[in-house]
């Protein structure tokens, strides 16, 4: 009989961590997170994001290193108390040919806003009202920082269970702003990454690098798409599983947004998102704009 070897699912990092791949806590496109544990005790846990560096350059190529840093460096800086903290940085090279990134990350078990929205099917307003504004608090440094995180979805926002608030995490496709002296206004190219659901559509008539005027506007569209379906259960525009972008754009940008009547939200309300819903970017809300909004103060 042949004998098999049995792998080891806890592994150590560094001095300090230990990660067990035996416990998914979340699976994206280029990394996955494991719940891992200190060296120095075994209670207290750690959420572990870990890159396998050789599988991301075949994914991204030249762009690897780039992309990684951004993360980094990003989650470092805009350091708050409504979005997840970075504990460490960790690489390790098991052999030759494979070099693996761990990012060490407070672990939060309070679940999702996607799972809670699932649910519950619906947030009521003044529970969504206390929420959002925690999530705008958390985005207050990334705009502090002049950065926009690009991949805003109930999914990347996690709730911490022993403080009651939510967090914003996920900075994969983060990116810092230049200031164009000129103008004043923050001019970017960047690809068309995201999830197709919460993206503007600006985002959404490119597969290249598309040049994005005031690109904080982009994650106030992702922002106005989470509140409505934090308080009505879905998303604003009727879609299914298989539909492709070029249909989804075609829906968003021709169908009026509706407002079940069957739960009570204020007018008010309704016009912040329909400001951060504005087809045309230059209407659009500001990230300023929606913070003077009642329903924020």
């Amino acid at each position: 009989m042949e004998n098999k070897k049995k792998v080891n699912k806890k592994v150590k990092i560094g001095q300090n961590w230990v990660v067990d791949r035996g416990i998914i806590l979340g699976q994206g496109q280029l990394g996955t997170v494991y719940e891992g544990f200190s060296t120095h005790d075994k209670k207290y846990k750690v959420a572990i994001k870990e890159y396998n560096i050789s599988t991301i350059e075949q994914f991204l190529g030249d762009q690897t290193k780039q992309y990684l840093e951004r993360e980094v460096s990003v989650m470092m800086k805009v350091q708050n108390k409504n979005i997840v903290k970075i504990l460490d940085l960790k690489q390790t090279k098991p052999s030759p040919s494979e070099t693996y990134l761990f990012i060490i990350m407070e672990k939060l078990s309070g679940g999702t806003l996607q799972q809670k929205i699932f649910k519950e099917n619906y947030i009521p307003e003044e529970l969504a009202q206390i929420t959002f504004k925690q999530i705008m608090e958390g985005y207050s440094s990334i705009v502090k920082y002049d950065a926009i995180h690009r991949d805003l979805k109930p999914a990347n926002i996690i709730f911490d269970e022993e403080q009651q608030i939510a967090k914003i995490a996920d900075f994969g496709l983060a990116k810092f702003l230049l200031q164009n002296e000129q103008n004043q206004e923050q001019t970017i190219f960047i690809t068309n990454r995201g999830t197709p659901h919460y993206k503007c559509p600006e985002l959404l008539t490119s597969d290249e690098y598309i040049e994005v005027k005031q690109p904080q506007k982009i994650d106030i569209w992702s922002l106005g798409v989470i509140l409505y379906e934090m308080l009505y259960g879905k998303i604003p525009w009727n879609s299914h599983q298989n539909q492709d972008i070029a249909e989804f754009y075609q829906t968003i940008t021709t169908t009026q947004i509706q407002f079940p009547e069957n739960i009570q939200v204020q007018q008010s309300t309704k016009n912040l998102i329909l400001g951060m819903l504005e087809l045309d970017s230059q209407k659009r809300f500001s990230y300023e704009q929606c913070m003077q909004h009642p329903f924020l103060k």
